[in-house]
C-alpha cells in the first residue's frame, strides 16, 4: 500500500513538474517572439528617423496622384532604408501600388512586418501582410511633418504599433490606424499579445502598453489633442510627367458636363493656360463609344492641351482623329489600344508626347516604344 502510495506521490510530481516545465517553455517562447517584435518595432522606427535625417521630414502615410488615387504606402516609401535598396529600385512609385508593374513587390512577406507567432503571412488576395498600424497622426496624406517641430509630444507620440487583428498588405497606402480604444479592445484595436501590446515611439524607443491604460496615457502616446502635427508641410503627388519620386498636386478648379443627360460623363479641368484655356484636362465618366464624348472640343476650343486623361477610353481611329491637332498635349492616358496604322501616324504627329499610360500588355508596349522611341511608355 505503501509503495502505491509513494508511486502516485512521484507520478503527481513528475506532472507538476511537467506542467511548470512545459509554462516556462511556453513563457519563454512568448518572451523570444515579444523581443523579435520589438526589435521590427526599432527597424521601423529607425527607418524613419534615417528618412527623417536625409529628407528633414517624416515620410508621408500616402501620397495622391492628380485623380486622387493613392501610390504607394509608408513602409514602401521607407524600404531604402531598411536595407532593401534592390527592392526600392525596381518598385514604380508613380503607378498605383497594385499596378502590374509593382503587384508582384508586394507578393512576399517582410521580417520586419510581421509579428512573430502570428499566421496570417499573407492577406486573401496574396499580398504580403503587416501586423503593424501607423499613427495618422503623424504619417499624413500628401503631407509630411517636421520631427524638429513637433509639438507637445515630447517624443512619446507613436510611429507604429502592433495590432490584434483586421490586418492589411505592407504595402497598402492606408496604413493607419487610430489609437483610441482600449488596447486588445477588438481585431481592429491596436494589441495582439495576452496583455498588451508594444509601439516604437519618435524618440526611437519601444514601449509596452497593457490593456488596462487610461484613457490619458492612450491620448499622450496618439497624438490625440496635442496636436502632434502642427508643423505640416504640405507636400506634392506625383507630376504630370509621372517620373519616379516627383510630385505636384492638381486640383479641380472647373467641371462641366459632357452630355447634357443626367449622370453622364463630365469633364474635369485641373489647370489653365495664362489666356484662361484648358491646360490640364480629364475626361470622366461612363459612355457607350467615344463619339458620343464632345471630344471634336479638344482640337476646336482647347488646342494648347499639355495633360489629357480619358482613362475610361480606348484610343481608335475616331479618337485619333480629335487628338491629332494637340501638337503641345506632353501627357496622355487613355483605357486601352487599338494600334491600328491611323493611330500609329497620329501618335508619332504628337510631337510633344512625353508619357503615354494605358492598360497595355507587353506586346503593345513594344510596338508603342518603336513607334514612340523618345516617349514614355507605362503600363498600368
Amino acid at each position: 500500500m505503501a509503495t502505491r502510495n509513494q508511486r502516485l506521490v512521484i507520478a503527481i510530481c513528475f506532472c507538476v513538474v511537467s506542467f511548470l516545465v512545459i509554462m516556462q517553455m511556453f513563457a519563454a517562447r512568448e518572451n523570444a517572439r515579444k523581443m523579435a517584435s520589438q526589435n521590427n518595432l526599432k527597424q521601423l522606427a529607425l527607418a524613419v528617423l534615417n528618412y527623417e535625417s536625409a529628407y528633414r521630414k517624416l515620410p508621408a502615410e500616402t501620397y495622391l496622384n492628380p485623380w486622387k488615387q493613392p501610390l504607394h504606402g509608408v513602409i514602401g516609401r521607407m524600404m531604402s532604408f531598411m536595407e532593401s535598396s534592390d527592392w526600392y529600385s525596381r518598385a514604380e512609385f508613380s503607378l498605383l501600388w497594385s499596378s502590374p508593374l509593382n503587384h508582384y513587390l508586394y507578393c512576399d512577406s517582410i521580417p520586419w512586418c510581421v509579428r512573430p507567432g502570428c499566421d496570417e503571412l499573407y492577406e486573401s488576395a496574396g499580398w504580403g501582410s503587416t501586423h503593424y498600424a501607423c499613427n495618422p497622426n503623424v504619417f499624413l496624406i500628401n503631407q509630411e511633418v517636421s520631427l524638429s517641430k513637433v509639438s507637445q509630444g515630447g517624443g512619446q507620440s507613436f510611429l507604429f504599433g502592433e495590432l490584434a487583428g483586421n490586418y492589411r498588405p505592407w504595402g497598402y497606402p492606408w496604413l493607419a490606424r487610430e489609437l483610441r480604444w482600449p488596447i486588445n479592445s477588438d481585431k481592429s484595436s491596436y494589441g495582439g499579445w495576452t496583455n498588451g501590446a508594444y509601439f516604437c515611439l519618435l524618440n526611437g524607443k519601444v514601449q509596452w502598453m497593457n490593456n488596462a491604460c487610461a484613457k490619458e496615457v492612450i491620448e499622450s502616446l496618439s497624438g490625440n489633442g496635442s496636436e502632434v502635427a502642427d508643423d505640416r508641410t504640405e507636400t506634392e503627388s506625383p507630376n504630370f510627367h509621372f517620373h519616379r519620386q516627383t510630385r505636384y498636386e492638381l486640383s479641380i478648379i472647373a467641371e462641366e458636363t459632357a452630355l447634357p443627360q443626367k449622370g453622364g460623363p463630365r469633364i474635369y479641368i485641373f489647370s489653365r493656360t495664362s489666356d484662361g484655356k484648358p491646360e490640364a484636362v480629364e475626361f470622366s465618366g461612363v459612355f457607350a463609344s467615344n463619339t458620343d464624348f464632345e471630344f471634336d472640343k479638344l482640337g476646336r476650343e482647347w488646342p494648347e492641351i499639355k495633360v489629357l486623361r480619358l482613362a475610361n477610353c480606348d484610343m481608335d481611329e475616331e479618337l485619333a482623329k480629335w487628338i491629332e491637332p494637340l501638337h503641345h498635349l506632353e501627357v496622355l492616358q487613355i483605357r486601352r489600344l487599338k494600334l491600328t496604322p491611323e493611330v500609329a501616324t497620329t501618335l508619332r504627329k504628337l510631337v510633344s508626347l512625353k508619357t503615354l499610360l494605358g492598360q497595355f500588355d507587353q506586346a503593345i508596349v513594344r510596338d508603342l516604344q518603336a513607334i514612340l522611341p523618345a516617349c514614355e511608355i507605362l503600363a498600368l
